[in-house]
């Protein structure tokens, strides 16, 4: 029997990698002799670095750079066997959890750090492909920071700079990028995003994901009209869904490398994993992450690797830290394509519990979905 372990993190208690772990060690209970493949995977989110280092035997990088309040901060990326790819997530140098709640400040938060690791992994040699992974950040300033790390110079109407951050842009006039550098067209661009939100609007960064990141509603607007005049600026791109993740960072992505390529973040996994080519002969995939809700359907983990199971004849079974109340799950899984989903949970218990237990409860769930399988395939024979 061949199985394939494709768990994305469960937030809070464990990484994808620790997800695999636990898994396997519940299945090997019951199936001693069976081959089980790790293939962790991340919806291109915080993980995402890790996830595709540990897949593909990839090489990491630690340097200096700035974070989201403008504090120096060591920041990892990497590079793929190929030594043409480098892998650069958002969370390690602008994630929101870096930043202490009483710090968090959307208004002045910056993307500069990412421009930093963009241009250490792009004078990388050999490098002429990026995947940026696009997540859990701090920041609401349409990636204007990354421009300014990379020589992008954003000017008010006197011609001087403008400060770190969204708000300032309400101010912006004029563009330079004489100094720019990089050449942007010597590199491939491979945005991951699981997200479809425009830049400005009622569904734009600002509206959506400004609050989650500490903005009142007063500066919910300001930031919206903010990146509204930083797109009329930026005339060169037309906003697009999508723009609005990571607070703006893919539509300051997409101004500088206007070849990009945006793309749900577990498609991007799977493609570098090699996924699809794992799936040859496997008899059953076994994935799950932290909640099995309506986002679920979108472009999260357990979604995309159901459907390129479901299109390989292959049976799915999701194992999830909670499933939400306000859904059948039996009717959400079969949309998605997963035969079965299991809570890794034995019962009624407090969130605190279920993080501090979540590795034995996941192994003694992969054991319960093994035994259930194996009485299957005794009433099926």
């Amino acid at each position: 029997m061949k199985i394939l372990l494709a768990p994305d993190s469960f937030k809070g208690s464990l990484s994808a990698p620790n997800a695999v772990i636990a898994l396997e060690e519940g299945l090997r209970r019951v199936w001693q002799d069976s081959e089980i493949v790790r293939l962790p995977v991340a919806d291109g989110g915080e993980g995402v670095l890790d996830v595709l280092l540990a897949a593909t035997s990839g090489e990491a990088f630690a340097t200096i750079v700035t974070d989201a309040m403008g504090s120096p901060i060591s920041a990892r990326w990497g590079t793929l066997p190929d030594r043409e790819t480098a892998v650069i997530e958002l969370a390690q140098a602008a994630g929101l959890t870096q930043i202490p709640a009483e710090r968090r400040n959307p208004a002045i938060a910056s993307t500069y750090g990412i421009g930093e690791l963009i241009l250490e992994a792009t004078r990388y040699p050999g490098v002429r492909r990026l995947i940026i992974g696009l997540g859990g950040s701090a920041t609401n300033d349409g990636g204007a920071g990354i421009l300014t790390a990379l020589g992008v110079r954003l000017l008010d109407e006197q011609g001087d700079d403008l400060p770190p951050g969204g708000i300032a842009l309400s101010r912006l006039h004029r563009v330079d990028r004489s100094g720019l550098k990089i050449d942007p067209s010597a590199f491939e661009i491979h945005i991951a995003c699981d997200v479809d939100n425009t830049l400005i609007g009622d569904r734009g960064a600002s509206v959506i994901f400004g609050p989650q990141k500490g903005a009142t509603g007063k500066e919910t607007l300001l930031l919206d009209a903010a990146l509204t005049q930083y797109a009329h600026i930026l005339s060169s791109v037309t906003s697009a869904p999508g723009d609005g993740a990571a607070g703006g960072t893919t539509f300051g992505l997409r101004y500088l490398f206007p070849h990009a390529i945006l793309k749900p973040g577990i498609d991007i996994v799977l493609d570098t994993i090699s996924f699809d080519a794992h799936l040859a002969n496997a008899d059953l995939v076994i994935t799950g992450e932290g909640r099995l809700d309506a986002q679920t359907l979108g472009g999260k983990a357990i979604a995309g690797v159901a459907r390129r199971a479901k299109a390989a004849g292959v049976q799915v079974c999701a194992i999830v830290g909670s499933i939400t109340p306000d859904l059948r799950a039996t009717l959400l899984a079969e949309q998605i394509g997963v035969a079965a989903v299991l809570s890794l949970t034995p019962g009624p218990c407090s969130l605190d519990d279920a993080l501090a237990n979540a590795s034995d409860w996941l192994a003694d769930a992969a054991e319960r979905a093994a035994r259930c399988i194996e009485i299957g395939r005794k009433f099926s024979s």
